[in-house]
């Protein structure tokens, strides 16, 4: 098992995962308590058949339900490999019950992601000259065999943006209850699915003849 502190010898890659870890198990704003939701309500739509797609104002709240209550919750149980394309570098994780540690052991991950060492820690330490976006159009990869196991990948590479825009003004503690939930909420929503989006735009084209 990785230790958490920071040694000298220990590559960028390697320090920026860390603190991403750290900060998601401290987790002060509470972001994983607004991402998860978001992620839940992505996965979940993505039960829902073609049919019913193309008529979302019609279904009913019983069936809206049964749609969330099929999809199990996110960051309960995921392991996800990353992969520095520059260095070889690979580093697994694993969420079990909303806590994330490193993972050694793990032989078949649910998530890779591949990328270089910039863009790494580009997402990592939530760059805001690069999006997440911007990113997934090719110079980052998200492979799962499960696309519900992707949209959870995708939460995860949020989490450093949503910390950051927390960190810079919008903390729950200085809000009033409503108001930081619904920020908050916003901009997590905005941050995934956008992300997800992307990722759904990049693996039709890849699919495409």
């Amino acid at each position: 098992m990785i230790d958490l502190n920071d040694a000298d010898d220990e590559s960028e890659f390697l320090k920026a995962l860390k603190r991403t870890i750290f900060e998601i198990n401290q987790d002060q704003y509470m972001i994983m308590e607004y991402l998860g939701p978001v992620v839940d309500g992505c996965r979940a739509a993505l039960n829902v058949n073609i049919k019913d797609a193309t008529s979302l104002d019609e279904i009913t709240d019983t069936q809206f339900e049964k749609f969330m209550e099929e999809t199990s919750e996110s960051f309960s149980d995921i392991t996800i490999r990353m992969n520095d394309i520059d260095t070889n570098e690979v580093l697994t994780l694993s969420f079990v019950d909303g806590q994330v540690e490193f993972d050694d052991e793990t032989e078949e991950p649910n998530v890779y992601i591949l990328a270089s060492t910039n863009v790494m820690l580009t997402i990592l330490d939530a760059d805001p000259r690069a999006s997440l976006v911007d990113l997934l159009s090719g110079s980052l990869e998200i492979i799962a065999h499960d696309s519900q196991d992707a949209i959870e990948a995708i939460g995860f590479l949020c989490f450093p943006a949503l910390q950051r825009a927390a960190s810079l003004g919008i903390d729950p503690s200085n809000l009033e209850s409503e108001d930081a939930d619904s920020i908050i909420t916003s901009t997590a929503t905005e941050l995934v699915t956008s992300a997800l989006k992307q990722w759904i735009d990049v693996q039709i084209n890849h699919a495409s003849p």
